[in-house]
C-alpha cells in the first residue's frame, strides 16, 4: 500500500486538549508518518500506510466522532 494523506473533519473536539488526545493516538497506529489534528478547523490530517477504520477507531476510542460523509484523500481523489 502507497502513503496517503486522509482528511477527516471531527465532530465534538471542543479545545486544544481534546485535539491532543486525538493527535497522541492517531499517532500511536503503526504505519503512520505524519499526524496533524487542527482544532480551530476541527480536522484531523494523516499521512501513511494507515487504513481508515484505524483511524475512525482512534478518534472514537478518544471520545470523538469522524465525520465519515467529509472524509477526503487528495491523492485518491487525483486518481479517479
Amino acid at each position: 500500500m502507497k502513503p496517503t494523506t486522509t482528511i477527516i473533519p471531527i465532530e465534538g473536539m471542543r479545545c486544544v486538549g481534546c485535539a491532543n488526545k486525538i493527535e497522541k493516538n492517531i499517532r500511536d497506529l503503526p504505519q503512520v508518518e505524519w499526524v496533524s489534528v487542527n482544532f480551530a478547523s476541527k480536522k484531523v490530517v494523516v499521512r501513511g500506510n494507515v487504513y481508515l477504520d484505524e483511524i475512525v477507531q482512534a478518534i472514537e476510542s478518544a471520545g470523538y466522532k469522524a465525520l465519515l460523509d467529509k472524509v477526503r484523500s487528495p491523492e485518491r481523489e487525483k486518481a479517479q
